[in-house]
């Protein structure tokens, strides 16, 4: 596998790391045709109690632990696709490959995820 991918996804790992991190409730968010939207949240919702945040955290860490132990190519699709909002076609295409491989690569992370992440899910 060429390793070309690895630069394409560095800006997308400082989202990762920031997964716990919750942005606040109103954000600008950009699509890849240049148009943005502001995303708010008008109705305020209960504040969770401290034994949902510490398991929220739990998850957080859960699911960046698992993204981190994927390989670096399935990190790459990861990360651009939930993260960087970028379509299978434009990531195929910075990555020099066919749109049937990412969907193929984010099938394999669902797997792993519904294998791997089913435990913290059930709670």
């Amino acid at each position: 596998m060429d390793p070309h991918f690895y630069p394409m996804c560095n800006a997308g790992l400082e989202t990762l790391y920031g997964l716990a991190n919750v942005g606040s409730t109103n954000e600008t968010m950009q699509f890849e045709d240049g148009s943005v939207v502001e995303v708010g949240d008008t109705i305020a919702d209960p504040k969770p109690t401290i034994e949902e945040q510490m398991i929220l955290e739990d998850m957080r860490g859960e699911v960046r632990a698992f993204v981190e132990g994927l390989t670096p190519y399935l990190q790459c699709v990861v990360i651009r696709r939930f993260w960087m909002n970028h379509s299978p076609q434009k990531i195929a295409d910075d990555l020099g490959r066919r749109r049937p491989a990412i969907y193929d690569a984010l099938a394999r992370v669902t797997r792993l995820g519904k294998r791997d992440l089913a435990p913290v899910l059930a709670q």
